[in-house]
C-alpha cells in the first residue's frame, strides 16, 4: 500500500487500521515537505477552461481565491458520498433511525451490542463490517449477490440480495429467496458510492449516461457509477479541451490506492509534458 519513495513503518500490522494509514500520510507530507503546497480547509467551486486567455484552467475555491493552471488532476476520491439502494420499504426504516450507510461506521456502537444487525452488500466495506461487528453483536445477518471465497461463514447467518425492507417496527426484510428474517434491530448498508465532481459542470463534463456505444460520446459523462469515456482510465476523449491538460487519478476499484495513484500521476507527468513538447 505505500508509495515506492517511502514505506510504511516496519511495526505497522499486516492489516493497518485508518489511524495507521492516516499517519503514514502525515508523515510522508511532513518528511516530502508537501504541508506548505497544500490548502486545507479549502475546497474547489469550480473549474472552466479558458483558451481564450492563452490559460487552459481557472479555478474558483471557497474562500473565494482564482488560479489559472496548465495541468489539472483530479483527485477527490469516490468514497464520499453514499449510495443507498433503490428497495421498497427503505425509507420507512430511515424515518425510524434503523438504517445507516457503511460512509457514517467507524467503530462498534453499544447501539449494536447484543443486537440483531443486518449488513447489505458483499463488497470489501460489507465483508469488513461483518467481520468486524460479528460476536460484538448477538446475530449478523450479512445480505448479498454473491460471496467471496475469503469469508468465513462462521458466526454469520449469509443471505442473498435483500429485495423489501418490511417492518421497521418488527425488523422484519425479505431476501431473493423468499426467506423472511425479523427482530433485526438495525441495518447498515454497505452498498457503494456515488462519484460527484461537482466543480466540472456542463459543458466540460454531462451528468448523464452516455447514448449507446460505438461511436463514442463527443463529451465526457459522468454516470455517477463512473466516468466515459476515459483513455487508461486518465484521459478524457472529448473535443472541449486538450485532453493531455487533465486527469484523472484513482478512479479504479479494488486496488491498492497510493502505488495505483503514484504510476498514474507519473502517467499524466509524462503526457502533459510530452504535449508542452
Amino acid at each position: 500500500m505505500a508509495f515506492s519513495s517511502r514505506s510504511f513503518p516496519p511495526e505497522t500490522p499486516l492489516f493497518p487500521n485508518a489511524e495507521r494509514v492516516l499517519d503514514y500520510l502525515k508523515d510522508f507530507a511532513s518528511h516530502f515537505s508537501l504541508l506548505p503546497h497544500i490548502k486545507f480547509s479549502v475546497s474547489v467551486t469550480s473549474v472552466t477552461c479558458t483558451p481564450e486567455l492563452n490559460r487552459r484552467w481557472l479555478v474558483h475555491t471557497s474562500n473565494n481565491e482564482s488560479y489559472y493552471f496548465d495541468l489539472i488532476l483530479v483527485c477527490n476520491g469516490h468514497y464520499r458520498i453514499p449510495r443507498f439502494p433503490s428497495v421498497p420499504g427503505l425509507s420507512d426504516w430511515k424515518d425510524a433511525q434503523k438504517v445507516s450507510h457503511s460512509v457514517y461506521y467507524r467503530r462498534p456502537l453499544p447501539l449494536y451490542r447484543n443486537k440483531t444487525l443486518l449488513i447489505v452488500g458483499h463488497g470489501p466495506s460489507g465483508v469488513d463490517l461483518s467481520c468486524d461487528l460479528n460476536g460484538y453483536a448477538s446475530k449478523v445477518i450479512f445480505s448479498g449477490s454473491g460471496f467471496k471465497t475469503c469469508i468465513d461463514p462462521k458466526g454469520l447467518h449469509l443471505r442473498p440480495s435483500l429485495v423489501s425492507f418490511d417492518s421497521p417496527s418488527t425488523g422484519t426484510v425479505t431476501f431473493a429467496d423468499g426467506t423472511v428474517d425479523d427482530g433485526i434491530d438495525y441495518c447498515i448498508l454497505a452498498t457503494g458510492y456515488i462519484l460527484d465532481v461537482p466543480f466540472l459542470q456542463p459543458p466540460l463534463i454531462r451528468h448523464e449516461y452516455p447514448r449507446p456505444i460505438p461511436p463514442l460520446p463527443k463529451d465526457l459523462h459522468n454516470t455517477s457509477y463512473s466516468i466515459f469515456a476515459l483513455a487508461r482510465h486518465l484521459w478524457p476523449l472529448q473535443t472541449c479541451f486538450p485532453p493531455e491538460t487533465i486527469a484523472f487519478l484513482g478512479l479504479l476499484y479494488r486496488v491498492a490506492p497510493f502505488p495505483l495513484m503514484e504510476v498514474q500521476a507519473c502517467a499524466a507527468l509524462r503526457a502533459f509534458e510530452t504535449y508542452e513538447k
